[in-house]
């Protein structure tokens, strides 16, 4: 379906602000939250949700640190987002990313502190949703109440099945389930082939892929050589989506 003229226009105004595309309010992963929390539209026209902010985290900038107190869902409208955790002794666990569009922080809610840090890949726009009046129990109608459980369901569910997907697999079939997770997430596809982006450095996608970097580096290597993808930089282009796919196991 076409996009509106409303929606191309709030389009615009983000990709001109950062030189790249940026997504509508309706793909938006809060857009029920906001929806139900304006109360709907008067006359045609958006009300703005009055617990609704927009963020600014220039590249490498912490959004939140882990232990720190809850009040916000975000959500990515620009750029991208990477869910870690630091360690005192200095080393970073990778535990995901957020693109355009995906929600962050939904598990602070029931915790009342954010179990992990979120730091930004790139110069990155967000909205942010204050849910700290809700969490105690100070504000909220029903059908608020209804659309933040059916987000957290979601975020639980999408977790699951991350988890699920790369659990006990070998490298070349961890890479190849990433790959494909990230087509569908932020690639843009054309016919059979998809041109991926990736935010992150190569570092980063090993750490979140379990792998040391040099596995990492092989790995790309010989899909490249195989011709199923084509890497310059980090620029990645899936080839052959079929034979991409069949390098992945079959969930039982």
């Amino acid at each position: 379906m076409a996009a509106t003229p409303d929606k191309q226009a709030r389009q615009r105004s983000l990709q001109c602000a950062l030189g790249k595309p940026a997504i509508a309010c309706e793909d938006c992963g809060l857009y029920h939250l906001c929806l139900q929390d304006a109360q709907g539209r008067m006359e045609g026209r958006r009300i703005r949700p009055p617990h609704l902010e927009t963020l600014h985290a220039p590249r490498g900038d912490f959004l939140v640190t882990a232990g720190a107190p809850f009040r916000y869902v975000y959500a990515v409208r620009t750029g991208a987002m990477e869910i870690c955790l630091p360690h005192e002794d200095g080393p970073v666990d990778v535990l995901g990313f957020a693109f355009p569009g995906e929600r962050l922080g939904m598990e602070a809610l029931g915790l009342g502190y954010y179990p992990y840090a979120i730091r930004a890949l790139e110069h990155t726009i967000l909205c942010a949703f204050d849910l700290r009046s809700l969490a105690q129990g100070r504000s909220g109608s029903r059908r608020l109440y209804a659309a933040l459980l059916r987000l957290m369901s979601e975020d639980f569910q999408r977790l699951q099945s991350s988890y699920i997907a790369l659990r006990g697999l070998q490298v070349m079939a961890r890479l190849s389930t990433i790959l494909l997770d990230f087509a569908g997430r932020i690639g843009k596809v054309k016919d059979t082939s998809s041109q991926l982006n990736l935010p992150m450095t190569r570092t980063e996608l090993a750490n979140f892929l379990g792998m040391a970097p040099e596995t990492l580096c092989r790995a790309l290597q010989q899909l490249e050589n195989d011709r199923i993808i084509r890497v310059h930089g980090r620029r990645i282009r899936i080839l052959d989506h079929r034979r991409l796919e069949r390098l992945v196991p079959r969930q039982p």
